[in-house]
């Protein structure tokens, strides 16, 4: 499982994700030197979401532009959209070179995209928290069976990890591990020690 992190600056950290073979995920907002680091681009329609803003097309597009050697783009969506998220990215799919992802959102069933996942690479899991992690088994076994990945957003505890690694989610983002360069996750993951070991469940 491929751990993409928060762009940041600092060179420590920089070095810390490639000796464990992480990645950028940049933003509209968040984008600078890639330092030679592999990168996912994000759409930034969950940051509009969460600062009640308007997403801006126009910089998603103009990051598209800039960095065109991603590992794969997020389609922009409706954060807990459901049906209408849907119906909002695959007005963008054919405008956006692939690879490209399709989020999924709250209320969303396997059935509401099957017919669609020939035009993506892969799923990236959005929404509200409870439903991601409820779900996220559930869309990687889809995705596996369609011969696409499946990436979780926005992971934000070890447990967390962890567990995605156990549904052998392909990637993820979160911040955690370029907290203070802690490499404890990372390194359970390289090592494909029982992750179970080092969690407070069963």
């Amino acid at each position: 499982m491929k751990i993409y992190l928060g762009f940041t600056g600092n060179p420590k950290v920089a070095e810390f994700m490639q000796n464990y073979n992480c990645g950028w995920l940049f933003s509209p907002d968040n984008a600078r030197n890639t330092q030679g680091i592999s990168y996912i681009l994000d759409n930034g329609c969950f940051a509009a979401w969460k600062n009640k803003t308007s997403w801006n097309e126009s910089k998603f597009f103009s990051l598209l532009k800039k960095f065109q050697n991603y590992d794969f783009v997020v389609v922009p969506d409706i954060v807990a959209g459901g049906m209408k998220s849907l119906e909002f990215s695959l007005q963008y799919v054919d405008r956006i070179p692939r690879p490209r992802y399709l989020a999924v959102q709250d209320g969303m069933i396997s059935n509401d995209i099957r017919w669609h996942l020939d035009q993506f690479d892969g799923i990236f899991v959005g929404g509200t928290v409870p439903w991601k992690m409820d779900t996220a088994k559930m869309w990687t076994d889809i995705a596996h069976l369609h011969g696409l990945k499946c990436h979780v957003g926005r992971i934000g505890t070890f447990q967390g990890y962890a567990l995605c690694n156990a549904w052998e989610v392909d990637s993820v983002d979160g911040t955690n591990p370029s907290r203070n360069c802690n490499e404890r996750p990372l390194r359970m993951f390289s090592e494909q020690q029982n992750i179970y070991n080092w969690m407070d469940i069963e």
